[in-house]
């Protein structure tokens, strides 16, 4: 089982979520619970606003949740994506349910209330991403394949929601803030009270023989690419053309083992922009250092690989890791 970098923000954020009951119809929306504002939080604010995108692997939390992510982060709304295990009868257990946990605030009252509605999936999910909020990756196990599975969310009319502008280009990508307001353009109404619920709608996007070579997936949060550990090595594809396979030619020189990746995720910082950070499963007497690969302007075409040691040592070059490894770690 891959090993998932955790955020600790993510797991302060996940602990508020509450969920009750559940309808195991795909789709369907289990009983909303009203929970008083947190004082450490700012005041609301009944007026749309934007908020930064937020995607942070978190810790499994609760029973039954096998791994879980914070898709989206703001005062009015906060997103999480759970995988559900359960039981199968043969003293295993299946992750074939998608939990997605809502928490809106009501600008009424200044409190929040707590929703989620699940959805089912014909095989077992192996991992999952997001590129922002609704907007969903997973790797599905299923009759001897692995399919990249792209599902789009919408939102009922009368709840909060969160869109990113187009992204603007001058020779880089710069990302947009996003843009929180009510759906609908209509005043904000309590989840159970909405109507007019919107299927998913779910794409595949690649199909890989379950050959137990798959690793991870990364979903570039600019919605340009993915990127698949498998085989090992990493391929990146065209999301908007569903093509490409394009491999990424990491130096051999840094001695990473491609196929004991167990986690991959996107970060932006200031000094070397785009990174999609790797991490390693360790093994029994050495040291596993971090792979961070660069994209400095953004533009989806990788410049640089760099080791980041755990340790947060200095490298041959006398480049100072340490900041750079507590940068991702943040």
């Amino acid at each position: 089982m891959k090993r998932i970098r955790f955020a600790c923000i993510s797991l302060v954020l996940a602990s508020m979520f509450v969920v009750a009951s559940v309808n195991l119809l795909q789709g369907t929306t289990e009983r909303e619970r009203s929970v008083g504002r947190p004082d450490s939080l700012p005041e609301a604010q009944a007026a749309p606003s934007s908020a930064t995108a937020q995607i942070e692997h978190t810790e499994p939390v609760g029973r039954g949740v096998a791994m879980s992510l914070l898709s989206f982060s703001s005062i009015e709304l906060q997103q999480e994506v759970r995988v559900m295990e359960r039981p199968d009868g043969q003293g295993g257990s299946l992750r074939d349910m998608v939990s997605v946990v809502e928490r809106e605030e009501d600008p009424w009252i200044s409190e929040y209330v707590d929703s989620a509605a699940r959805y089912v999936t014909s095989g077992e999910i192996r991992d999952l991403d997001a590129r922002f909020y609704n907007d969903l990756f997973f790797a599905i196990e299923d009759g001897g394949q692995i399919r990249i599975e792209r599902w789009l969310l919408f939102d009922q009319d009368g709840g909060w929601t969160a869109e990113l502008p187009p992204a603007t280009s001058s020779g880089s990508i710069q990302t947009p803030e996003a843009i929180v307001f009510i759906q609908g353009n209509t005043n904000w109404v309590a989840p159970s009270q909405r109507s007019g619920r919107v299927p998913e709608r779910r794409l595949t996007l690649q199909v890989l023989p379950d050959d137990g070579s798959f690793r991870d997936l990364a979903v570039d949060p600019d919605g340009r690419y993915l990127v698949l550990g498998v085989s090992g090595s990493l391929v990146q594809y065209s999301v908007a053309s569903n093509s490409g396979g394009q491999m990424l030619s990491i130096p051999a020189a840094l001695g990473f083992d491609l196929s004991r990746i167990s986690s991959m995720y996107f970060v932006h910082t200031h000094t070397f922009g785009r990174v999609l950070y790797c991490s390693f499963e360790a093994q029994v007497g050495t040291d596993i250092d971090d792979l961070a690969i660069i994209d400095y302007t953004n533009d989806g075409s990788f410049d640089d690989y760099l080791r980041v040691p755990q340790s947060g040592e200095f490298d041959d070059g006398g480049v100072v890791l340490e900041d750079v490894s507590r940068m991702f770690n943040e």
